[in-house]
C-alpha cells in the first residue's frame, strides 16, 4: 500500500510562486516534476532540488569536459594545427554558401 505525503496547508500565492520558482529553475520537463514536488514541502525543499540539481549539472559537465580532454590528446592533430586558418575560412564560405543557397 501506499502511503500519501504529508501535504501542507498553503496559500495560494505560495503556490504560484513554488509553481514560478519551478518554471524558472527547470529547463526542462523532466526536472520539473520535482520541484512541483518539492513545492508541497516548503521553499527549502525546493532549495534543496536546485541545488542538488545544479552540483550534479557542474560534476557532469565537467566529467563530460575531462573525458573529451582526455580523447583530444589521443589524436594527432598537427594537420589541423598546421593548416588551421585555411580549415576555418573553408568552413566559413561553406557556411555562408550553404545558407544563402539552401536556407
Amino acid at each position: 500500500m501506499l502511503r500519501s505525503a504529508r501535504v501542507c496547508k498553503l496559500k495560494p500565492a505560495t503556490v504560484l510562486l513554488t509553481m514560478a520558482a519551478a518554471m524558472v529553475f527547470s529547463p526542462c520537463l523532466e526536472i520539473e516534476r520535482y520541484f512541483l514536488s518539492a513545492g508541497a514541502f516548503g521553499n527549502a525543499a525546493i532549495i534543496s532540488v536546485a541545488l542538488i540539481y545544479t552540483l550534479i549539472t557542474i560534476l557532469g559537465m565537467l566529467f563530460l569536459v575531462g573525458f573529451t580532454l582526455s580523447g583530444l590528446h589521443r589524436l594527432n592533430l598537427h594537420f589541423m594545427e598546421h593548416h588551421e586558418k585555411r580549415i576555418t575560412g573553408t568552413v566559413l564560405i561553406l557556411t555562408g554558401v550553404i545558407g544563402f543557397f539552401g536556407g
